[in-house]
């Protein structure tokens, strides 16, 4: 679940969606073996995007 100030900043998926993306070889690198995040809080937050 997304956190309160992040939903509807941006569409899940948003970036893996865009067609422009999704037809590009990370893309579908991307699609084929998706990767997973950390928040090792260094920053205050995960970035809106991820």
């Amino acid at each position: 679940m997304l956190p309160p100030w992040l939903m509807g900043r941006y569409p899940l998926n948003a970036i893996s969606d865009d067609p422009l993306f999704k037809d590009s070889a990370p893309g579908r690198g991307l699609a084929a073996q998706p990767l997973g995040f950390i928040d090792v809080g260094a920053r205050g937050g995960v970035h809106d995007l991820v």
